[in-house]
Protein backbone atom coordinates (compact mmCIF):
# COMPACT_ATOMS: atom_id res chain seq x y z
CA UNK A 1 0.00 0.00 0.00
CA UNK A 2 1.60 3.54 -0.76
CA UNK A 3 2.27 5.79 2.06
CA UNK A 4 1.51 8.67 -0.01
CA UNK A 5 -2.69 7.74 -0.52
CA UNK A 6 -4.99 6.82 2.23
CA UNK A 7 -6.27 3.10 1.84
CA UNK A 8 -9.51 4.24 0.63
CA UNK A 9 -7.75 4.43 -3.16
CA UNK A 10 -5.26 1.44 -2.63
CA UNK A 11 -7.41 -0.05 -6.07
CA UNK A 12 -7.09 2.59 -8.07
CA UNK A 13 -3.09 2.80 -8.00
CA UNK A 14 -1.05 1.18 -10.38
CA UNK A 15 2.53 0.73 -9.96
CA UNK A 16 5.41 2.96 -12.61
CA UNK A 17 6.57 -0.68 -13.72
CA UNK A 18 3.54 -0.68 -16.44
CA UNK A 19 6.08 1.41 -18.12
CA UNK A 20 8.10 -1.79 -19.10
CA UNK A 21 4.68 -3.36 -20.50
CA UNK A 22 4.12 -3.60 -24.30
CA UNK A 23 1.27 -1.26 -25.59
CA UNK A 24 -0.95 -3.96 -25.71
CA UNK A 25 -0.86 -4.91 -22.51
CA UNK A 26 -0.36 -1.51 -20.86
CA UNK A 27 -3.93 -0.69 -22.92
CA UNK A 28 -5.62 -4.11 -21.44
CA UNK A 29 -4.84 -3.45 -18.04
CA UNK A 30 -5.68 0.31 -17.81
CA UNK A 31 -9.09 -0.66 -19.25
CA UNK A 32 -9.99 -3.55 -17.38
CA UNK A 33 -9.21 -0.93 -14.37
CA UNK A 34 -11.01 2.07 -15.76
CA UNK A 35 -14.02 -0.19 -16.18
CA UNK A 36 -14.58 -0.73 -12.51
CA UNK A 37 -12.74 2.07 -11.05
CA UNK A 38 -13.42 4.75 -13.02
CA UNK A 39 -9.93 6.86 -12.36
CA UNK A 40 -6.58 5.59 -12.36
CA UNK A 41 -3.02 7.08 -10.84
CA UNK A 42 -0.12 5.85 -11.54
CA UNK A 43 2.41 5.92 -9.13
CA UNK A 44 5.94 7.19 -10.36
CA UNK A 45 9.02 7.80 -8.10
CA UNK A 46 11.49 9.12 -11.58
CA UNK A 47 10.26 12.08 -13.10
CA UNK A 48 12.78 12.08 -15.44
CA UNK A 49 10.47 10.92 -18.37
CA UNK A 50 7.14 12.35 -17.57
CA UNK A 51 6.27 13.86 -20.91
CA UNK A 52 6.73 10.60 -22.86
CA UNK A 53 4.81 8.45 -19.81
CA UNK A 54 1.77 10.88 -20.12
CA UNK A 55 1.73 10.53 -24.28
CA UNK A 56 2.52 6.97 -24.05
CA UNK A 57 -0.07 5.92 -21.56
CA UNK A 58 -2.66 8.47 -23.53
CA UNK A 59 -2.23 6.89 -26.85
CA UNK A 60 -2.61 3.36 -25.61
CA UNK A 61 -6.03 4.43 -24.41
CA UNK A 62 -6.80 5.83 -27.94
CA UNK A 63 -6.12 9.08 -29.77
CA UNK A 64 -4.92 12.32 -28.40
CA UNK A 65 -7.29 15.19 -29.61
CA UNK A 66 -6.70 19.04 -29.55
CA UNK A 67 -7.55 20.90 -26.40
CA UNK A 68 -7.47 24.42 -28.20
CA UNK A 69 -7.77 26.80 -31.66
CA UNK A 70 -3.67 26.01 -31.78
CA UNK A 71 -4.29 22.18 -32.54
CA UNK A 72 -1.95 21.24 -28.93
CA UNK A 73 -2.77 17.53 -27.52
CA UNK A 74 -0.45 18.08 -25.01
CA UNK A 75 -1.13 21.22 -23.12
CA UNK A 76 0.58 22.61 -19.71
CA UNK A 77 -1.65 23.36 -17.23
CA UNK A 78 -0.23 26.00 -15.80
CA UNK A 79 -2.04 29.02 -13.95
CA UNK A 80 -0.96 32.98 -15.48
CA UNK A 81 -0.40 35.43 -12.78
CA UNK A 82 -1.73 38.94 -12.57
CA UNK A 83 -3.87 38.52 -15.55
CA UNK A 84 -7.58 39.58 -15.43
CA UNK A 85 -9.65 36.58 -15.32
CA UNK A 86 -13.01 38.85 -16.41
CA UNK A 87 -13.83 41.58 -18.64
CA UNK A 88 -15.25 44.07 -17.09
CA UNK A 89 -17.06 45.59 -19.98
CA UNK A 90 -18.43 42.55 -21.67
CA UNK A 91 -18.87 40.74 -18.00
CA UNK A 92 -17.52 38.00 -19.20
CA UNK A 93 -14.74 35.54 -18.65
CA UNK A 94 -11.61 35.75 -20.65
CA UNK A 95 -9.60 32.69 -19.18
CA UNK A 96 -10.32 28.90 -18.86
CA UNK A 97 -10.13 27.40 -15.81
CA UNK A 98 -6.93 25.71 -16.25
CA UNK A 99 -5.35 28.83 -16.82
CA UNK A 100 -6.24 29.96 -13.37
CA UNK A 101 -5.34 28.75 -9.66
CA UNK A 102 -9.10 29.00 -8.48
CA UNK A 103 -10.32 26.01 -6.51
CA UNK A 104 -13.89 24.45 -7.08
CA UNK A 105 -15.83 24.51 -10.29
CA UNK A 106 -16.05 21.10 -10.76
CA UNK A 107 -16.36 20.06 -14.10
CA UNK A 108 -15.69 17.47 -17.11
CA UNK A 109 -13.57 18.51 -19.81
CA UNK A 110 -14.09 19.62 -23.50
CA UNK A 111 -17.72 20.40 -22.49
CA UNK A 112 -18.08 22.76 -25.53
CA UNK A 113 -17.00 20.29 -27.97
CA UNK A 114 -19.53 18.33 -30.44
CA UNK A 115 -17.86 14.96 -28.63
CA UNK A 116 -15.80 15.47 -25.58
CA UNK A 117 -12.88 13.05 -24.54
CA UNK A 118 -13.37 9.65 -23.37
CA UNK A 119 -10.57 9.63 -21.34
CA UNK A 120 -8.52 12.74 -19.65
CA UNK A 121 -5.05 12.19 -18.64
CA UNK A 122 -2.98 14.66 -16.44
CA UNK A 123 0.50 14.37 -15.33
CA UNK A 124 2.01 16.27 -12.58
CA UNK A 125 5.14 18.09 -13.41
CA UNK A 126 4.93 20.03 -9.73
CA UNK A 127 2.84 20.50 -6.98
CA UNK A 128 1.99 23.50 -4.84
CA UNK A 129 3.14 23.38 -0.98
CA UNK A 130 -0.62 24.70 0.27
CA UNK A 131 -3.68 23.46 -1.94
CA UNK A 132 -3.88 22.02 -5.45
CA UNK A 133 -5.61 18.91 -4.05
CA UNK A 134 -7.20 16.77 -7.20
CA UNK A 135 -10.96 16.68 -6.78
CA UNK A 136 -12.92 13.50 -8.24
CA UNK A 137 -16.91 12.98 -8.13
CA UNK A 138 -18.59 10.15 -9.73
CA UNK A 139 -21.39 11.85 -11.25
CA UNK A 140 -23.74 8.76 -11.83
CA UNK A 141 -24.10 8.40 -8.36
CA UNK A 142 -25.35 12.36 -8.39
CA UNK A 143 -27.62 11.68 -11.19
CA UNK A 144 -29.14 8.24 -9.42
CA UNK A 145 -29.70 10.53 -6.01
CA UNK A 146 -31.63 13.29 -8.43
CA UNK A 147 -33.83 10.50 -9.73
CA UNK A 148 -34.74 9.43 -6.01
CA UNK A 149 -34.73 12.91 -4.19
CA UNK A 150 -35.51 15.69 -6.95
CA UNK A 151 -36.86 14.37 -10.42
CA UNK A 152 -37.47 18.14 -11.53
CA UNK A 153 -34.22 19.22 -11.29
CA UNK A 154 -32.84 16.08 -12.92
CA UNK A 155 -35.24 17.20 -15.63
CA UNK A 156 -33.74 20.48 -15.90
CA UNK A 157 -30.13 19.47 -16.45
CA UNK A 158 -31.14 16.83 -18.91
CA UNK A 159 -32.27 19.98 -21.33
CA UNK A 160 -29.71 21.80 -24.10
CA UNK A 161 -28.02 24.76 -22.41
CA UNK A 162 -25.99 26.86 -24.13
CA UNK A 163 -22.11 25.86 -23.83
CA UNK A 164 -19.67 28.82 -24.89
CA UNK A 165 -17.26 27.26 -27.34
CA UNK A 166 -14.15 29.13 -25.11
CA UNK A 167 -10.63 28.16 -26.12
CA UNK A 168 -11.44 27.36 -30.11
CA UNK A 169 -12.45 30.85 -31.15
CA UNK A 170 -9.93 32.97 -33.66
CA UNK A 171 -7.54 35.11 -32.07
CA UNK A 172 -8.18 33.81 -28.62
CA UNK A 173 -11.22 36.66 -28.27
CA UNK A 174 -14.49 35.67 -26.46
CA UNK A 175 -16.27 33.21 -28.63
CA UNK A 176 -20.22 33.73 -29.39
CA UNK A 177 -20.62 30.84 -30.96
CA UNK A 178 -22.20 27.89 -28.91
CA UNK A 179 -23.45 24.72 -28.62
CA UNK A 180 -26.44 23.73 -27.44
CA UNK A 181 -25.93 19.76 -25.23
CA UNK A 182 -27.84 18.28 -21.94
CA UNK A 183 -25.31 18.60 -18.91
CA UNK A 184 -26.95 15.06 -18.29
CA UNK A 185 -27.36 12.91 -21.46
CA UNK A 186 -28.57 9.01 -20.96
CA UNK A 187 -28.51 6.95 -24.13
CA UNK A 188 -28.31 3.32 -24.62
CA UNK A 189 -28.86 3.24 -21.13
CA UNK A 190 -24.89 4.77 -21.23
CA UNK A 191 -24.14 8.34 -19.06
CA UNK A 192 -22.69 11.12 -20.40
CA UNK A 193 -22.09 14.30 -18.22
CA UNK A 194 -20.68 17.26 -19.64
CA UNK A 195 -20.37 20.72 -17.56
CA UNK A 196 -18.38 23.93 -16.91
CA UNK A 197 -21.15 26.10 -15.47
CA UNK A 198 -19.04 29.43 -16.55
CA UNK A 199 -19.25 27.86 -19.86
CA UNK A 200 -22.95 27.63 -19.93
CA UNK A 201 -23.55 31.11 -18.07
CA UNK A 202 -20.99 33.17 -20.79
CA UNK A 203 -23.18 30.93 -23.36
CA UNK A 204 -26.33 32.49 -21.95
CA UNK A 205 -24.80 35.74 -21.72
CA UNK A 206 -23.71 35.64 -25.41
CA UNK A 207 -26.76 34.74 -27.12
CA UNK A 208 -29.07 37.21 -24.78
CA UNK A 209 -30.38 34.20 -23.25
CA UNK A 210 -32.48 34.24 -20.05
CA UNK A 211 -31.65 32.30 -16.92
CA UNK A 212 -34.44 30.93 -15.53
CA UNK A 213 -34.79 30.63 -11.63
CA UNK A 214 -35.58 26.90 -12.01
CA UNK A 215 -32.52 26.63 -13.87
CA UNK A 216 -30.24 28.88 -11.31
CA UNK A 217 -31.46 26.65 -8.87
CA UNK A 218 -30.94 23.65 -10.85
CA UNK A 219 -27.15 24.54 -11.19
CA UNK A 220 -26.77 25.64 -7.46
CA UNK A 221 -27.97 22.27 -6.51
CA UNK A 222 -25.39 20.57 -8.98
CA UNK A 223 -22.67 22.21 -7.74
CA UNK A 224 -23.52 21.46 -3.95
CA UNK A 225 -23.71 17.78 -4.91
CA UNK A 226 -20.42 17.88 -6.74
CA UNK A 227 -18.36 19.11 -3.71
CA UNK A 228 -20.22 17.01 -1.31
CA UNK A 229 -18.29 14.81 0.82
CA UNK A 230 -20.63 11.50 0.24
CA UNK A 231 -19.71 11.91 -3.84
CA UNK A 232 -15.77 12.68 -3.81
CA UNK A 233 -12.51 11.90 -3.76
CA UNK A 234 -10.13 14.07 -2.79
CA UNK A 235 -6.06 13.38 -3.08
CA UNK A 236 -2.96 15.67 -3.91
CA UNK A 237 -0.89 14.67 -6.92
CA UNK A 238 3.14 14.06 -6.06
CA UNK A 239 5.61 15.44 -9.08
CA UNK A 240 6.13 12.11 -11.65
CA UNK A 241 2.29 11.14 -10.81
CA UNK A 242 -0.17 10.23 -13.82
CA UNK A 243 -4.44 10.56 -13.20
CA UNK A 244 -6.25 8.91 -15.69
CA UNK A 245 -10.16 9.19 -15.70
CA UNK A 246 -13.28 8.62 -17.65
CA UNK A 247 -14.07 11.83 -18.75
CA UNK A 248 -17.62 10.53 -19.71
CA UNK A 249 -18.54 10.30 -15.99
CA UNK A 250 -16.10 11.18 -13.66
CA UNK A 251 -15.91 15.25 -13.25
CA UNK A 252 -12.98 17.22 -11.43
CA UNK A 253 -11.85 19.69 -10.07
CA UNK A 254 -9.36 20.86 -7.61
CA UNK A 255 -8.77 23.04 -4.43
CA UNK A 256 -7.30 26.50 -4.77
CA UNK A 257 -3.60 26.71 -4.32
CA UNK A 258 -1.39 29.11 -3.87
CA UNK A 259 1.89 30.38 -5.61
CA UNK A 260 5.37 29.93 -4.31
CA UNK A 261 7.23 32.29 -2.10
CA UNK A 262 9.13 34.05 -5.22
CA UNK A 263 5.62 34.48 -6.76
CA UNK A 264 6.07 31.91 -9.65
CA UNK A 265 3.97 28.94 -10.27
CA UNK A 266 3.97 26.62 -7.97
CA UNK A 267 1.19 23.70 -9.65
CA UNK A 268 1.98 22.41 -13.28
CA UNK A 269 0.31 19.97 -15.17
CA UNK A 270 0.72 18.33 -18.14
CA UNK A 271 -2.94 16.97 -19.70
CA UNK A 272 -4.07 15.34 -22.83
CA UNK A 273 -8.10 14.55 -24.08
CA UNK A 274 -8.43 10.81 -25.61
CA UNK A 275 -11.07 9.76 -27.64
Amino acid sequence: MSKRFNSSLSNNLIKSEIFKKNNSAIRSILLKKLKIKNFLIIESENDSNIQKNIVNISKCLGNLVSQNKNGIKLLKIKPKKNIKTYNDKQKKKILRYHQTNLGGSIHSDGPQLDTPPNYVAMACLNQAEKGGSSVLTDTRLIFRYLNKKNKEVLNTLKKKFPFEKRGFSKNGKLSNKIILKPIFELKNRTLRFRYLRDYIESGYRSKNYKITKQIKKSFNMLDSLLEKRRFIKKFKLNKGDILILDNRYMAHGRTKFQFDKKGHNSRVLLRTWIK
